[in-house]
């Protein structure tokens, strides 16, 4: 087989036709692409090809009350008003407490950080996971995945709920493969989610 007749020999042909200026906005692309926003510039460009509106806002009303699991209640949830999301302004994050405990080996207690987290007006509620979950492709690729390839599991804190057995717990992200997933807990050791600017 030539290599005009496979994918890549076809784009190595048209590549070789391109001027120099449209091979460089081509590289800005596939930079964008292989980067953390990969999937949301991936999910807008398919929509350009198709001639949708694309590159629309995504605003996310963090005042709405979040999804609440079956036989759960809200304990508390702290609102945070109209958000456009940009992840770029999002910032996945330990407490110092939660490092300490980690260097250490010792158990941080829910409560504990819970109240070590309300010192954090920036700190995502469940809402955010909620939008997160319905648009996929909007989180981005450094999240999914922890240095050793296991799943990594993200907490939204700003919003605590209530077991049916009265034990203090929030809502997580984490991937399965290629599929966002949410649990509920009270493990302490995983990253919060957090507004940087």
């Amino acid at each position: 087989m030539l290599i005009k007749d496979n994918v890549l020999g076809k784009v190595l042909v048209a590549l070789s036709l391109l001027c120099e200026e449209v091979l460089g906005v081509l590289l800005d692309l596939l930079e964008r692409l292989a980067g953390p926003s990969g999937p949301l510039v991936f999910h807008e460009l398919k929509k350009f090809l198709r001639k949708e509106p694309c590159w629309q806002p995504h605003i996310i009303d963090l005042d709405r009350e979040p999804h609440t699991p079956f036989g759960y209640m809200i304990e508390s949830h702290r609102k945070g008003g109209k958000f456009e999301w940009d992840p770029d302004n999002v910032q996945l994050f330990l407490t110092k407490t939660q490092k300490f405990c980690q260097d250490r080996g010792i158990i941080h207690l829910f409560r504990d950080l819970s109240e070590e987290l309300s010192n954090y007006d920036s700190v995502f509620n469940a809402t955010l996971l909620d939008y997160l979950l319905a648009n996929p492709f909007l989180i981005p690729q450094d999240w999914k995945l922890l240095k050793d390839g296991k799943p990594q599991i993200i907490f939204f804190r700003g919003t605590i709920y209530r077991t049916p057995s009265g034990k203090l717990c929030t809502r997580c992200l984490y991937f399965l493969g290629d599929s966002a997933r949410t649990d509920i807990g009270d493990d302490t050791n995983g990253p919060s989610v957090r507004r940087i600017a």
